[in-house]
């Protein structure tokens, strides 16, 4: 066993719903980059981590997959800073988050709500 947690359950996942195939979840879409939603999160990121952005490969696939029908652009971010050590945490015994990063996280969301909503209604 790599699992040696007794609160953890193992059990095979046997189909996707909508799916003629068994034992697999399709690999998600890829987004488009070049979006009003890709360039309104790489601003919120610049505006609050003073950070670059860039795209990258997400290894796991995510709960997006419930998503797939409502948005052909679906973006797996966090507004995080983490290190290695915190990766462990994930979906992890203790997982957590500190005061700081919820603090830059609410402000990334109400940067982002606030640039976004602003810009579509001043299109006209």
């Amino acid at each position: 066993k790599v699992i040696s947690d007794p609160r953890v359950k193992l059990a095979r996942y046997n189909s996707y719903p909508g799916s003629d195939r068994t034992n697999y979840t399709p690999v998600s879409p890829v987004s488009d980059t070049d979006t009003l939603g890709f360039r309104a999160i790489q601003s919120a990121v610049a505006r609050v981590f003073h950070a670059p952005t860039t795209i990258m490969i997400m290894i796991g696939n995510t709960d997006t997959r419930h998503y797939w029908r409502l948005s052909s652009n679906i973006y797996r971010f966090s507004a995080i800073e983490i290190d290695l050590e915190d990766v462990g945490m994930f979906h992890g015994v203790n997982e957590r988050i500190s005061t700081t990063n919820l603090l830059k996280l609410t402000t990334f969301y109400e940067d982002l709500v606030e640039s976004t909503c602003f810009r579509i209604g001043n299109t006209a």
